[in-house]
C-alpha cells in the first residue's frame, strides 16, 4: 500500500485526482521504458550528480523515486490489464456456450 500513499500525497500536491496522478505516472513510466535514450545503467550517474551538486541532490532523489514508482505502477497496471483481459475473454467464452 506504500505506492497508494505516494500517489495520494503527490496527487494532492499536484492538484490531481488519484486516478489522474496514477495515469500521469503510468505515462512517464511507459515513456521511460520505451525511450531509446534511457538506460537503467544511467541510474548510477545520479550518484555522481548528487556529489557534484549537493543542493540539487534532494530534487534529483525525488525525481528518481517518482520515476521508480512510475515504472512499478506501469508494470502493475500492465499485469492488471492483462488479467482483466483474460477474465473478459473467459467470460465471453462462457456466455457463448450458453
Amino acid at each position: 500500500m506504500k505506492e497508494m500513499t505516494r500517489i495520494e500525497e503527490e496527487a494532492k500536491l499536484q492538484k490531481r485526482s488519484i486516478d489522474e496522478q496514477a495515469e500521469h505516472w503510468i505515462k512517464i513510466g511507459r515513456a521511460i521504458e520505451t525511450s531509446e535514450e534511457f538506460d537503467y545503467e544511467q541510474e548510477s550517474q545520479f550518484d555522481d550528480l548528487f556529489n557534484e551538486f549537493p543542493e540539487a541532490g534532494e530534487l534529483l532523489k525525488h525525481v528518481q523515486e517518482q520515476l521508480t514508482v512510475a515504472i512499478e505502477l506501469t508494470n502493475k497496471t500492465t499485469d492488471a490489464v492483462e488479467t482483466m483481459r483474460k477474465g473478459l475473454s473467459s467470460n465471453q467464452k462462457l456466455e457463448g456456450n450458453q
